[in-house]
């Protein structure tokens, strides 16, 4: 059963409802009005609506759609005791219209659901790349590779804004990975913030067992072989002959599944 447990009415023509279920499972937020258009029941806030309204905990970014939980709560304090419901989420929104008891007719409003369960695994399913900076270059196509496959790899640079402190973003990138895989080549040593990184992920994988692997990648050029970490060792680590073969061992040893396969958008597949 639903119910309601804030509204913030902004003015008579927009206006913004929280509601949870009594099992702390699933929470809901309502848009009603502030559109520039309802045409093929698509729903578009005019512009400036919502910095009008100081509400800039939700965007929308080509065809997606974010909710930043962290800041919505900053503001509002309204689902802070979700220890679940943290950082940003990609939602889905539905339009969906009830009666109107003042004007007459219906009303049309824009919902946002989020469950416990699906957003928990959806956020938890970042692929950490360990690595020695001097690697960077190399561990880039990997990156970009496991991106054009769907998957969602994390890589320091690209995750983590300036000013970020290293030991807390890094804490952060293996909470919301599924899967930590470190490119062992000659140049990695097991000291400093790659040995915190070895340790993270041997903690990740006895909290979140077989929704976690580590996945090591030794690496060797013509003089010597990439070393493997003795906390690494009990772990099954793969010697690849080449970059695809090494990108093959990864993708198999993934918790996850490649996605289905679809047409792109500009091909009709009649």
């Amino acid at each position: 059963m639903r119910r309601l447990v804030f509204r913030m009415l902004v003015d008579d023509n927009f206006s913004v409802a929280f509601a949870g279920d009594d099992s702390r499972e699933e929470i809901a937020v309502v848009f009603t009005g502030g559109w520039l258009s309802t045409r093929r029941n698509i729903l578009v806030f005019r512009d400036g609506v919502l910095e009008a309204n100081n509400i800039r905990w939700v965007w929308k970014q080509a065809n997606d759609w974010y909710i930043d939980f962290d800041a919505l709560n900053e503001q509002i304090e309204i689902f802070r005791d979700l220890d679940w419901l943290k950082g940003v989420a990609l939602v889905n929104p539905e339009v969906i219209e009830y009666p109107d008891s003042v004007r007459g007719g219906t009303r049309k409003c824009l919902e946002f659901r989020v469950y416990r369960e699906e957003f928990v695994v959806n956020r938890n399913c970042k692929i950490f790349l360990s690595h020695k900076g001097v690697d960077k270059p190399r561990i880039r196509q990997y990156f970009r590779v496991l991106k054009t496959l769907g998957f969602d790899p994390w890589l320091d640079e690209d995750a983590m804004v300036a000013g970020t402190p290293l030991e807390r973003g890094l804490l952060e990138g293996f909470e919301h990975s599924c899967a930590a895989v470190f490119f062992v080549t000659p140049s990695f040593q097991d000291e400093n913030f790659l040995a915190t990184e070895v340790n993270y992920a041997i903690a990740q994988k006895r909290e979140k067992g077989d929704r976690f692997s580590i996945i090591t990648i030794v690496f060797s050029n013509k003089k010597q072989k990439g070393k493997v970490p003795a906390l690494l060792k009990s772990y099954v680590w793969k010697e690849p002959l080449s970059p695809l073969d090494a990108l093959d061992e990864i993708v198999r040893a993934l918790p996850l599944l490649p996605g289905a396969p679809g047409w792109k958008g500009h091909i009709n597949p009649a």
